[in-house]
């Protein structure tokens, strides 16, 4: 199931510099996204150093010794279970690299050999994590309903493990604005398209472009793109017409940002990409909202002070509504279940 359907095929997100930002002299700078990409890339730079292979094998090991644990890794493994099934006889894990069975015992865990050999150990144990972490789906097994979407079915492929560890390193930093997420209905999935310059869009496709970007470059890409769900998903909790990107409210301060001069001699866009239009306007404030708010009140107080209203309203409405973040592994997998079962069945 995806977010914001309709609005959301609409929006894409071009690759290249990022940011708008305050330089050394205390002044502001505008360039085409709203992410300085300097800033960014020491923030990736740090996360890169966390989220190591030897990371997510420690978490794969911690979750195997738990007994909840266990039944939350053994259903889902088993849903990767392909028609072919996989011999004990090796003395190596199938997958991306040589992992001996005493990391996960193919007998008394069938299913994760067959993950594997899907994806391979790594990537496996990453979109494993990311799942049981964020509630978000990343594998490439993801059927399109919608008939204006089901053109991406066919074209689906595994994200590779640098690109997984953009998407994990860009949840990171989304932090806890997932909260506002319906839980376990978000999908990440790449798709081998040719788009041009685009890199991704608001459903949370990824394509050709965004495949060959850094790795700096894929997690901007996959900030943005939260953020436009986030534009949306601020309405379930604070009633309607709170949607910031389609509110009346934003759609006047869209409007008037082409004609306000503020003290630092600019109008109240935060990047040039926030000119395309009011959702890609939304999009990029709230990057800078989250990121780099010092730049949002020099430059667009009065957005601020907008989101602001939004957010307090949200969190005031939102406790009865709040995801499972946290939750028990082993709750909350309907979703990656249909989704997996069936491609895999």
């Amino acid at each position: 199931m995806r977010l914001f359907m309709i609005l959301a095929i609409q929006l894409v997100f071009v690759s290249s510099s990022f940011a708008t930002y305050i330089n050394d002299r205390g002044e502001l700078r505008r360039e085409h996204f709203s992410y300085d990409k300097t800033s960014l890339g020491k923030e990736v730079l740090k996360l890169q150093g966390k989220y190591t292979d030897k990371f997510f094998d420690e978490w794969l090991l911690s979750s195997l010794k738990d007994k909840k644990a266990q039944i939350f890794m053994e259903n889902v493994f088993s849903l990767f279970k392909k028609k072919t099934e996989i011999g004990h006889n090796s003395n190596k894990l199938l997958g991306d690299s040589d992992r001996s069975l005493d990391k996960v015992n193919c007998y008394e865990y069938n299913g994760a050999c067959n993950l594997f050999k899907d994806v391979g150990y790594q990537r496996g144990t990453m979109m494993l994590y990311i799942f049981s972490k964020y509630g978000v789906n990343t594998t490439h097994h993801v059927t399109e309903k919608y008939e204006f979407l089901q053109k991406y079915n066919d074209h689906q492929k595994p994200f590779t493990k640098e690109e997984l560890l953009a998407i994990v390193i860009g949840l990171d930093l989304f932090g806890d604005n997932i909260e506002y997420f319906e839980a376990d209905k978000l999908t990440m999935t790449y798709a081998d398209i040719n788009k041009g310059n685009t890199t991704g869009n608001a459903l949370i496709y990824f394509f050709m472009k965004w495949r060959s970007t850094s790795l700096v470059s894929k997690v901007g890409t996959v900030l943005h793109e939260m953020y436009h769900n986030l534009a949306g998903s601020y309405s379930e909790y604070s009633g309607k017409g709170l949607r910031i990107d389609s509110s009346d409210e934003w759609m006047s301060l869209h409007k008037e940002s082409r004609k306000i001069v503020n003290t630092n001699g600019f109008d109240c866009f935060v990047s040039g990409y926030a000119y395309t239009n009011f959702a890609e306007d939304a999009a990029e404030t709230l990057v800078t909202y989250f990121h780099n708010r010092e730049v949002l009140e020099r430059l667009c107080p009065q957005k601020l002070e907008f989101i602001d209203e939004v957010i307090s309203r949200a969190d005031k409405l939102r406790a009865s509504k709040l995801r499972r973040v946290g939750r028990s592994l082993g709750q909350n997998l309907n979703f990656l279940f249909d989704s997996i079962e069936n491609a895999l069945n």
